[in-house]
């Protein structure tokens, strides 16, 4: 894959547009103030490919910029938690464009709008909006920043890593149980992804499979007796009051240390009837 986006960006580079995080961040804000004063609302900006064909052609590409919050949702708290979430946003889209520079930010980000325009085209009567794409951004910004600390309610600290696993978690949630739209949508997410983390979404998934096996096997090591008495079969594990010896290489509890001669007797004439 690196290849073809190699190959791309020599191609369609020069078509990138720089900051297009800041871009997507005002658009946001416009589309927010225009809705607290009630000019446009979510529903006239949503994907409905219906309603395209009958003319409204900017829902083709003002899904992916939805108001924050409407009027009726116009309170302080509310403003805080829409301008908080434009600046992480923004924050998110900046630091994946540092990592990849602007033609693979926006190539991601015009992946994720065309897979859910697809659908909107096949689903021409569903409403599509842009909360599973962004939940996609914050993945991928997750895969580079896995141990960035937020404060959730500015209180508890949690390690992007955790929240991005409960964003998968909102994923499989709203496929098992949303309904046909909203699995579409979280389809394209999850697609976009696949298609610039699929490897390392793959090794991750790995890696934990072998640190999981390694700690059982850790674990296992610990709990297995490093003593065990060959006539009674008690262990350092189950008796640690008892004291263990070893004769000839065989450990023999201290109630049976004095069986030892007849124990060895007893495994040579054993041999030796195998022998014959």
């Amino acid at each position: 894959m690196s290849k073809l986006y190699q190959n791309l960006e020599k191609r369609f580079g020069k078509f990138a547009i720089p900051n297009l995080a800041l871009g997507l961040m005002f658009a946001q804000l416009a589309t927010t103030g225009l809705s607290l004063v009630g000019i446009v609302s979510a529903n006239d900006l949503v994907l409905h490919f219906n309603s395209v064909i009958a003319g409204e052609w900017w829902r083709v590409f003002t899904f992916g910029i939805l108001p924050r919050l409407g009027y009726q949702e116009f309170h302080a708290f509310s403003v805080i938690f829409a301008a908080f979430a434009l600046f992480i946003f923004y924050y998110m889209g900046t630091a994946l464009e540092s990592v990849w520079g602007a033609f693979r930010f926006n190539l991601f980000i015009l992946t994720g709008w065309a897979l859910t325009l697809s659908f909107g085209i096949i689903m021409p009567w569903g409403v599509f909006g842009n909360a599973f794409l962004i939940t996609a951004l914050f993945i991928a910004f997750a895969q580079f920043n896995p141990n960035m600390q937020f404060l959730i309610f500015f209180i508890i600290p949690v390690k992007v890593k955790w929240l991005a696993w409960l964003a998968w978690g909102f994923f499989a949630i709203s496929l098992i149980g949303g309904d046909l739209i909203t699995q579409l949508e979280v389809i394209a997410a999850s697609l976009t992804l696949f298609i610039f983390f699929g490897r390392q979404l793959v090794s991750g998934v790995r890696a934990s499979a072998r640190a999981r096996s390694w700690r059982n096997e850790r674990q296992a090591y610990a709990e297995a007796p490093l003593h065990t008495c060959v006539i009674c079969g008690r262990t350092d594990k189950s008796h640690p009051e008892l004291d263990f010896r070893y004769d000839r290489g065989v450990a023999f509890c201290e109630d049976h240390l004095d069986q030892a001669d007849a124990y060895h007797a007893a495994a040579q004439e054993v041999e030796a009837q195998n022998k014959d």
